[in-house]
């Protein structure tokens, strides 16, 4: 996975900062794909103490076809609920 799409570079440090300051972040946010494909992704990221230094510790989801399946059943609902209004 390549950089994050949503964060412009200039908020990223702060953004870093922040994780350290509190320890975790969970967040959703989209990756570009090494093939240049963008997926949307859940990531929880968290600071933990090795010896003298702070580690980052990651994980991240591919979660695309969840909010696929989102969007799809959203608009499902609008057009089930246009056809109700309609009668």
């Amino acid at each position: 996975l390549d950089v994050d799409v949503t964060i412009p570079p200039e908020q990223f440090q702060p953004m870093m900062e922040g994780l350290v300051a509190s320890g975790s972040i969970k967040m959703e946010s989209i990756l570009r794909r090494k093939d240049g494909e963008l997926i949307e992704v859940a990531l929880s990221a968290m600071t933990i103490r090795h010896g003298a230094r702070n580690q980052l510790v990651a994980h991240i989801r591919d979660i695309s076809e969840q909010k696929r399946a989102e969007r799809a059943i959203h608009s499902e609902k609008i057009f089930s609920d246009s056809l109700i209004d309609s009668l």
